[in-house]
């Protein structure tokens, strides 16, 4: 797989079982066995390679991307990492520098180039920039260690900050104190449901069908998004998930229960709960537009040819699921989203992807493809609702993963009093709702209580909960309360934005 979008600078990425068509080319004929030669040297799959303009490769970010240092991070973020460097590298070659004799005010006028507008087009958050600072952090204390040298000293500097309470840190010079690490809103229920129905369902802000719309892919986008908001899954989690991991609806209650696999997870496999409904609108995709999808690609025979993992049998273990390749069990705790989108089996219709979310033609949607899917849904909201004068509200996969985590406290809270009784004019006691706390951390994945509470449910923070709750109201009442006093939380029904 090759990507192409940085001033000619080529980011390769080897994969199993590649093979070049023998006879294409008799430079190429030299590399019909590149599988066998990757796996001798300890080069797995999904490796970088960063590939100059003029056709060369770097040995020293070859040694980096292969590096235990590197390898040992999870895909998602190695993939990140290596396009960041890539970026890197492209802007100091412009400048006729190479990467390693960087200085640390090159680096600097770099952070520059990246943060401001008036510099850069496509400047980027503060956010964004953390996540690049920290792999030049990781690329730079690599090829500066005493054992390599591939750099004489690390241009990244370092300073000690004091943070109060006679606390110091060491803060490295590139960092930006005044980036803002999250940019989300919170959707209420209805606010997320008017939001949908408009920007990927096509209809109009009044509930009334758009004649005009032509989504062809609406079950499926629309089984994703309640995925997110109904389960609190992340963008890479929800993305890579196979048909198997899917539960069916059945005795467990509002919310259904399966097993998120470690190398999906974050490396730490985790039960994860999804609302009812949207567990039928996925099993809703599935039996059509899936299907349909399935079965176009089958006529097409794009599920023939090299490359792909078959499957003979699934069968539920403990906590996750085996898969049966070759004659070999492999647990679903190990498999990561490239090999899962490989995985095949062969059913009475014929061969089918285990990747649950496909294209319209039938090919495994990877997960960066969702970004496309909510920006147009976006771009629909604002244009829809700017029509009738009200503010758009703009959403993504993270923003429903925190509107879960706002949702399902507020319920739990409401549980817990319905269970115990509720006292008006009682203070709020902490222990008394612990319970819910730990939930929602333990539903997000979390290690600390403390990450969910100051990132995730932070427009409760400034909030009395004793004036949240103590009052009449179901759901939608509640968080539309919420939504006066916090901008943050938009509650588009209540038509106070």
């Amino acid at each position: 797989m090759t990507s192409r979008d940085t001033d000619g600078w080529e980011l390769v990425w080897t994969e199993a079982a590649s093979q070049p068509p023998a006879g294409f080319d008799r430079a190429l004929d030299e590399f019909l066995d590149i599988s066998e030669r990757e796996a001798a040297l300890d080069i797995a799959p999904r490796t970088p390679i960063l590939v100059s303009p003029a056709g060369e490769i770097d040995d020293q970010l070859i040694e980096f991307f292969t590096s235990p240092s590197f390898a040992s991070l999870s895909q998602a973020t190695r993939e990140g990492y290596a396009k960041d460097i890539r970026l890197l590298v492209a802007h100091f070659a412009a400048r006729g520098i190479d990467w390693t004799e960087a200085t640390t005010e090159d680096l600097r006028l770099f952070k520059v180039w990246r943060r401001r507008r008036d510099l850069n087009e496509r400047a980027v958050s503060g956010a964004k920039w953390a996540r690049e600072n920290a792999a030049f952090t990781k690329l730079y204390t690599w090829a500066s260690a005493p054992s390599r040298r591939h750099v004489e000293c690390n241009p990244i500097e370092y300073e000690t900050v004091y943070v109060g309470r006679g606390k110091t840190v060491e803060s490295s010079t590139l960092s930006d104190p005044d980036a803002v690490t999250t940019r989300v809103v919170w959707a209420t229920p209805r606010t997320y449901r008017l939001w949908r129905d408009v920007g990927l369902l096509g209809y109009q802000v009044d509930g009334t069908r758009d004649e005009k719309w032509r989504g062809r892919l609406a079950s499926r986008n629309r089984a994703y998004a309640d995925l997110l908001f109904g389960s609190g899954l992340r963008n890479k989690e929800a993305s890579s998930l196979l048909t198997v991991e899917i539960p069916t609806p059945g005795d467990e209650g509002p919310l259904q229960s399966a097993w998120l696999g470690r190398e999906v997870a974050k490396r730490r496999g985790r039960t994860f709960y999804i609302l009812e409904d949207a567990v039928s609108r996925i099993q809703e995709y599935v039996r059509l537009s899936r299907r349909a999808a399935v079965s176009r690609a089958r006529r097409a025979g794009r599920y023939e040819g090299p490359g792909l993992i078959w499957v003979s049998q699934v069968r539920a273990t403990g906590r996750g699921m085996a898969l049966r390749i070759d004659g070999r069990n492999h647990s679903l705790d190990d498999l990561a989203p490239a090999m899962r989108q490989r995985l095949m089996r062969r059913t009475a219709e014929g061969p089918e992807p285990l990747w649950l979310w496909l294209s319209e033609a039938g090919a495994p949607l990877a997960p960066e493809s969702w970004d496309g899917v909510f920006d147009a849904a976006n771009e629909r909201v604002a244009r829809m609702l700017g029509e009738v004068g009200k503010t758009p509200v703009h959403l993504t996969a993270h923003s429903l993963r925190h509107s879960y985590a706002l949702y399902m406290l507020i319920t739990l809270h409401r549980a817990i009093d319905l269970q115990r009784g509720h006292v008006p004019d009682q203070g709020y006691d902490e222990d008394r709702y612990r319970q819910a706390w730990d939930i929602v951390r333990d539903l997000l994945g979390h290690r600390s209580t403390e990450t969910t509470r100051s990132i995730y449910l932070e427009p409760v923070n400034g909030v009395r909960m004793t004036d949240l709750l103590g009052q009449d109201g179901d759901l939608d009442t509640v968080l539309g309360r919420l939504a006066a006093v916090e901008p943050r939380v938009r509650d588009l029904a209540a038509g106070t934005r």
